[in-house]
């Protein structure tokens, strides 16, 4: 990715009454690290999940920013990476180049009863580093029960104190 890329974000919303709900329409919510970081030349295919909610419960998908106005100068820019629109999920095998990759991303909510055009659209933008290291592409921690899956949602009271394990285990013999 270049230094001088241009960077452009695009959020779409109908503020209009909705009719299953009665309400204008609460966009889709989203985060991620700021910089998702990839170890080069492994041969496992790495999964990104961009965790997305709705406060509707509508459905959600996700997609590749495209146009000027949605992602300016760095559309496109994470090659060979694919995007499960349905589950809002990135696959990347690091074989290719070290370096910096912009991604953009609209996280868009739909009606339950399969409608095409979404009430709302928001930019979700970060990097990916993919980084070379002497380290065993296996030497990464394994998280295992009592901690929770991934995408599992916890509710929490607001003004209420969360408290819950996590546990791993290496995958690097003889290391702690």
């Amino acid at each position: 990715m270049g230094g001088d890329s241009s960077w452009k974000l695009q959020a779409k919303a109908k503020v209009v009454k909705r009719v299953d709900t009665g309400r204008i329409n609460s966009s889709p919510v989203t985060s991620i690290s700021p910089i998702v970081r990839i170890q080069y030349g492994c041969n496992a295919i790495t999964t990104i999940n961009l965790l997305v909610s709705d406060p509707d419960n509508d459905v959600v998908r996700c997609r590749w920013s495209v146009g000027s106005e949605e992602c300016g100068g760095i559309c496109s820019s994470f090659p060979g990476a694919t995007m499960n629109e349905e589950n809002c999920t990135i696959t990347y095998q690091a074989n290719n180049n070290v370096g910096y990759y912009g991604v953009t991303v609209q996280v868009e909510d739909f009606p339950s009863t399969g409608g095409i055009v979404p009430y709302s659209s928001v930019p979700l933008q970060f990097l990916v580093e993919v980084y070379s290291t002497n380290q065993s592409c296996y030497s990464l921690p394994e998280f295992i029960a009592p901690t929770k899956t991934d995408r599992e949602t916890v509710h929490i009271t607001s003004g209420t104190t969360y408290f819950d394990k996590i546990v791993a285990i290496s995958n690097v013999p003889n290391k702690r």
